[in-house]
């Protein structure tokens, strides 16, 4: 069995588009990874932040628990 070369040119812009949508849609969820990962970064420093803030409170006897 031969192939043509315009068989083998077609085979190879198809792979090659496929990989183009792969690789653009692997850029996308990495951006979206990124997002979330930070989100959730910023959600832990301000949960330490305020639990921080709420031991001392009330180690010193300073705050309220309401």
């Amino acid at each position: 069995m031969h192939t043509t070369a315009t068989e083998t040119n077609n085979t190879t812009s198809m792979d090659m588009t496929t990989l183009n949508a792969n690789t653009t849609e692997l850029i996308d969820l990495n951006k979206k990874l990124a997002m979330h990962l930070n989100t959730l970064v910023t959600i832990g420093a301000m949960t330490e932040k305020n639990t921080k803030s709420t031991n001392n409170n009330l180690a010193n006897l300073s705050g309220s628990l309401v």
